[in-house]
C-alpha cells in the first residue's frame, strides 16, 4: 500500500489524521509528537510508539527504519 520509507507526515497525510490524532493513538502528547515530526531528536521508545500507531492503521507493519528524517536522542 505505502512506499517507504516516509516522513511521519507523509505517513500521517495518507491515513489523513491530524497531529492530535496521531498523538492520540500513540500515547505522546500533540507538542511530542509535533518536535519529532519537525525532526526534533527523541527517545527511541517515543519513535516506536509512533511507528506501532501508523502501523495500526495502515494495517501493515512500520519500523522506525521506515521513518525518513527521524533523530535519535
Amino acid at each position: 500500500m505505502t512506499t517507504k520509507p516516509m516522513t511521519i507526515r507523509q505517513y500521517r497525510l495518507l491515513l489523513g489524521w491530524s497531529l492530535t490524532e496521531l498523538a492520540d493513538r500513540s500515547g505522546l502528547t500533540y507538542q511530542t509528537v509535533s518536535r519529532i515530526e519537525k525532526g526534533n531528536p527523541a527517545r527511541d521508545y517515543n519513535i516506536a510508539a509512533i511507528a506501532r500507531a501508523l502501523s495500526e492503521g495502515l494495517g501493515e507493519t512500520i519500523t522506525v527504519d521506515d521513518l525518513k528524517g527521524v533523530k535519535f536522542m
